[in-house]
């Protein structure tokens, strides 16, 4: 299986959820298409439209929705803020999220609050809640002013898969519309689609090339959603006015359906509850190296699982990424290190190039590093470099002149 793919040999890659990873026929398939465009530019732009529609339909039929369904932007991030744009809100009323919610969507949800009076409420939700205590907690938070619910399908963080659809039937029912995030959810979860307003990756687990998402908007609220960007498709309304945002480069998005058709003849649908079990050994071997535990979150993700870290050596997002990078850079393994309620986690994933001696050798290389007795002395060393790196970019950006003109 990994002979599809281009990773380095020796990297252990045990991270796919975050960036996925592009097999090299669809890099292929996309430097044709970036030579067809540079052939011939004006036919390339003439063409643009029927080509995006066209993978529309693909992709849509992949979603189990037609092509008119769905827009094609570049992430999930970016359907989540048209979507949080979108919503009708008065000052005063609540936008509601959960504490597993990705931080990027967090941080827009608070600024489009802001800009509009509004504030937002973060629901806390248990590792190991069940999809019941899911609903009701939510539930308790919905109410006349609530303008909208934010929910992930499955979750970035801490790799659980939440009960979305009852969410989004409970706001319905409640006059309150829904916005699924869905980016890990397209080629985990069986006709994802769901809700007022579903955001998903195709990057991720169709192993697309990056910058391709997808949005999908309930035909009722369809008026009321302009894309990113207003260009001259507009008028077209949705999902054409999504199409065509000015001169760029759509060859990922049409490429896109190369990795589809790749993964179906790999069986990744079929093979997803093999992966999990794979998944399950592998992290039985890194719990055990870095004197963790494999995390019970009731509803795992089919192809993630976490682990815990020992205690204080990740606190937030910018600990992780240290303790991230000197892993990456003493083990040539690549895995996520997550931050979710000031603990520690390393978020382990599985695609159909992974295999057990990914795993066996990780802990191998893992159980030398957590056994150093200097590990959290060097962490706090790179830490306090970045701080200061961060702290001088900062500095520089405050005190910089503007060019005289």
């Amino acid at each position: 299986m990994r002979d599809h793919w281009t990773l380095r040999p020796e990297l252990r890659y045990l991270n796919h959820g975050s960036f996925g990873a592009v097999p090299a026929v669809t890099q292929d398939a996309q430097r044709r298409l970036a030579e067809a465009a540079e052939a011939n530019p004006m036919q390339w732009f003439r063409d643009l439209p029927a080509r995006v529609g066209a993978t529309r339909d693909i992709v849509g039929d992949y979603l189990g929705r037609c092509g008119g369904d769905i827009a094609l932007v570049a992430n999930a991030t970016s359907g989540i803020n048209i979507a949080l744009r979108s919503v009708p809100a008065s000052p005063g009323q609540t936008f509601v999220l959960t504490d597993h919610g990705y931080g990027a969507v967090a941080l827009a949800a608070r600024r489009v609050a802001t800009e509009r009076a509004c504030r937002v409420v973060t629901v806390p939700l248990p590792l190991d809640a069940t999809d019941d205590q899911v609903v009701a907690a939510i539930a308790e938070h919905i109410d006349d002013n609530t303008a909208c619910v934010v929910l992930d399908q499955i979750t970035s963080a801490t790799a659980k898969v939440l009960p979305a659809q009852r969410v989004a039937d409970l706001g319905r029912s409640r006059g309150v519309p829904v916005i699924v995030d869905g980016a890990h959810a397209p080629g985990l979860i069986d006709d994802p689609v769901i809700g007022d307003y579903w955001t998903g990756n195709l990057h991720k687990w169709p192993c697309a090339p990056r910058g391709c998402g997808v949005l999908y908007v309930d035909p009722a609220r369809r008026q009321s959603v302009p894309p990113a960007v207003v260009s001259w498709g507009d008028p077209l309304g949705f999902p054409a006015a999504f199409d065509t945002p000015g001169t760029m480069d759509a060859s990922g998005w049409l490429a896109a359906p190369t990795s589809l058709e790749l993964l179906a003849a790999l069986g990744f649908a079929d093979r997803r509850q093999q992966l999990g079990s794979l998944l399950d050994a592998g992290a039985d071997r890194i719990a055990a190296a870095v004197g963790g535990a494999v995390v019970d979150v009731a509803t795992p993700a089919p192809t993630m699982r976490l682990v815990t870290l020992p205690s204080g050596l990740v606190t937030d997002d910018l600990t992780g990424f240290v303790l991230g990078e000197y892993l990456a850079e003493r083990s040539s393994s690549e895995i996520q290190v997550a931050s979710w309620r000031s603990r520690g986690f390393l978020r382990l994933s599985a695609h159909l190039y992974n295999t057990i001696d990914d795993y066996t050798v990780t802990a191998a290389r893992y159980s030398e590093l957590f056994s150093d007795p200097e590990l959290p002395a060097r962490l706090r060393e790179r830490h306090a470099m970045r701080i200061h790196e961060l702290s001088q970019a900062e500095e520089a950006h405050l005190t910089t002149e503007p060019t005289p003109a």
